[in-house]
C-alpha cells in the first residue's frame, strides 16, 4: 500500500505535469512543495507519523527517476538527509493535439483571410491556431461587442492563452500581436477597439489664445523644456519666434504622442511647429521620423536654438557613449536644413558625425544664457537676421 505522503505528492506533481505541454517545464521550490503537501494532512503530527521529510524526499527522488521532475543544476542543496536540491523542474506531460492544417484553414476562411498561412503552414503552431480561433469567434459575434481600448480587447481575447513572456493585455500592442494581425490582414479596428496614445506634456504662454495658437516648439529633453518654460514665464525669450506652446518631446515618445495635437487643435494644419533636440544621431533620427510621419504638418528645425547651441556648446562636445542608431539619411536631412540657414553649421555638423561626437541640448541652460547678457543676446539675434 502506498504511503499517504507519496500518494499526495504524486497527485500534486502529476496535476502540474499534465497541465504543461510535453517539452515544457515549470520551476518548483521544494519548501513550497513540502508546505503544500503538509496542508493535505489535518495537522503536522500526522505528517510526521507518516514518515515526514524522509518519505517526502525519497518520493521526490523516485519521481526524478521516473522523469517527471528534473534536477535544477544551479540550485543549492537543502542540507538535509536525504539531501534535495532547493529547486526542481516539473516536466510537462500533456500531449499536444496534432493540427490538421488544411482543415483548420478551410474552417477559418469563411471569415478570415488565411492566404499567408496557405503558403506558410509551418507557422500554424498549436498556440497560433488557438489565437486565430479566438479572433475568428470574436469577429463572428462582433455585432454584440462595443468599441473598447486595444489593451482591453487584448485581455478579453487572450487572457487564457499562452502569450509567452507578454502579458495578455499587451499582446496586441506587441510585435508578436502586430505580426499576427498582419498575417490575417486585420487591423485593430477590425477587432472593434482603438489605440489611445499617451499625450505629450505642454505649457502654454499665458498671453496666447489656446484656440488661435500658431507657434509651437517641441523640445526633446525635460531639462531644456523646463529651462525654456522658465524663460517664457519670465518674459525673457531672447530669440525670435517666441513659442505660444511649448511641448516636451520625451525623446522618441513624441513620434507617437504627437498624434494628440489633433485632439487639442482639431484639423488645424497651419501651425508653425519647430523642433529642438540633441546634436547627435538619435536627435537627428527623432526629428526625421517625426517630420516623415506627420507630413501634413509644417515641422522644421528651430534654427535660432541650434545656432546658439553650436556657438555655446563647443566646450561640451563629447564622444557618443551610448548605443545609437546612425542613420545617414536622418543626419543629411538635418545637415541640409541647418546649413541652408546657418552656412557655418555644415563643417561643425560634419565634424560631429565623422568623429562620433555629440552636443547635448542641455548645454543651452540658464547659467550659460545668463553669461550672455541681454545686450549680447539681442546682438546675436540681429546678427542671425542679417545672415538669413
Amino acid at each position: 500500500m502506498q504511503n499517504p505522503i507519496e500518494e499526495h505528492l504524486n497527485v500534486l506533481v502529476n496535476d502540474i505535469s499534465i497541465s504543461l505541454d510535453t517539452g515544457k517545464q515549470t520551476r518548483i521550490d521544494i519548501y513550497d512543495l513540502e508546505h503544500s503537501l503538509k496542508k493535505s494532512f489535518n495537522n503536522q503530527e500526522r505528517y510526521r507519523e507518516n514518515g515526514g521529510y524522509a518519505v517526502f524526499a525519497n518520493a521526490l527522488l523516485a519521481l526524478k527517476k521516473q522523469g517527471l521532475i528534473t534536477e535544477l543544476g544551479s540550485a543549492k542543496s537543502n542540507n538535509r538527509i536525504p539531501p534535495l536540491k532547493e529547486s526542481y523542474w516539473i516536466n510537462g506531460s500533456k500531449k499536444v493535439e496534432e493540427i490538421n492544417v488544411d482543415a483548420f484553414i478551410m474552417e477559418m476562411s469563411d471569415l478570415l483571410d488565411l492566404s499567408y498561412y496557405k503558403t506558410n503552414k509551418k507557422q500554424l503552431t498549436r498556440q497560433e491556431c488557438l489565437k486565430i480561433k479566438k479572433i475568428y469567434h470574436f469577429i463572428k459575434n462582433k455585432e454584440k461587442s462595443c468599441c473598447v481600448m486595444r489593451e482591453e480587447r487584448s485581455l478579453m481575447l487572450f487572457y487564457d492563452l499562452d502569450t509567452g513572456s507578454i502579458e495578455p493585455e499587451k499582446f496586441l500592442s506587441s510585435t508578436a500581436g502586430e505580426t499576427l494581425l498582419k498575417r490575417l490582414s486585420l487591423s485593430v479596428e477590425d477587432l472593434h477597439c482603438r489605440v489611445i496614445r499617451e499625450s505629450f506634456t505642454f505649457w502654454k504662454d499665458e498671453d496666447a489664445d489656446f484656440k488661435a495658437i500658431n507657434n509651437v516648439l517641441i523640445v526633446e529633453g525635460l531639462a531644456t523644456y523646463n529651462t525654456f518654460k522658465s524663460l517664457m514665464s519670465k518674459e525673457q525669450w531672447y530669440w525670435s519666434n517666441k513659442p505660444e506652446l511649448l511641448i516636451f518631446g520625451g525623446g522618441k515618445k513624441i513620434i507617437s504622442s504627437f498624434e494628440s495635437i489633433q485632439t487639442l487643435f482639431g484639423q488645424r494644419k497651419d501651425m508653425i511647429i519647430r523642433y529642438f533636440g540633441d546634436l547627435d544621431p538619435e536627435g537627428y533620427s527623432i526629428y526625421s521620423f517625426l517630420k516623415e510621419r506627420y507630413l501634413e504638418y509644417n515641422i522644421a528645425l528651430d534654427v535660432d536654438c541650434y545656432r546658439f547651441l553650436l556657438l555655446v556648446g563647443k566646450d561640451y562636445t563629447k564622444d557618443i557613449l551610448t548605443q545609437q542608431l546612425h542613420l545617414e539619411a536622418s543626419y543629411k536631412q538635418v545637415l541640409d536644413e541647418l546649413s541652408q540657414r546657418i552656412p557655418e553649421s555644415e563643417s561643425a555638423l560634419q565634424k560631429l558625425w565623422n568623429n562620433k561626437l555629440r552636443i547635448a541640448q542641455e548645454a543651452l541652460n540658464l547659467e550659460v544664457i545668463e553669461k550672455w547678457n541681454e545686450v549680447s543676446l539681442y546682438a546675436f539675434q540681429r546678427n542671425n537676421r542679417r545672415n538669413e
